[in-house]
């Protein structure tokens, strides 16, 4: 087979299930693998987040009891919003306007909180994770 006939007579074969990963290869002249270091899951990112988000929320409620900076009542609102957001996120169904509501909050409470403050880091974590959901 002469060399033009070899670049032009190929076929590319991928098989398996891919579900939500992208799976990256060169399928040149079908000689290429897929790399499987470059598979991107989406699912796993997210389960990831929802991990650090947990983490961050047993933390912020630490932090929120302890506050001297909150009301009783902004403790107690900013717990409840948390807990709702937390449930409905473990459950996959985060709901939109319940984020957005929480997120608010969050940043009311930030004006309230010394720079120094570990509750203001927290905080800022959350609603970094958060924003994914939005």
């Amino acid at each position: 087979m002469n060399k033009e006939a070899e670049r032009t007579n190929f076929s590319i074969h991928v098989g398996g299930d891919v579900g939500n990963n992208a799976m990256i290869g060169d399928f040149s002249r079908n000689q290429g693998t897929i790399n499987s270091h470059n598979r991107v899951n989406a699912e796993l990112e997210k389960e990831s987040k929802v991990a650090e988000l947990k983490r961050l929320i047993e933390e912020f409620s630490h932090l929120t009891e302890q506050s001297k900076e909150l009301s009783t009542e902004e403790r107690e609102e900013s717990l409840e919003l948390m807990e709702l957001n937390h449930r409905f996120i473990e459950e996959g169904k985060p709901k939109r306007a319940v984020l957005k509501s929480l997120v608010t909050h969050l940043d009311d409470i930030k004006s309230k909180l010394k720079a120094d403050s570990p509750l203001l880091t927290n905080v800022g974590s959350i609603s970094q994770i958060l924003s994914l959901f939005l």
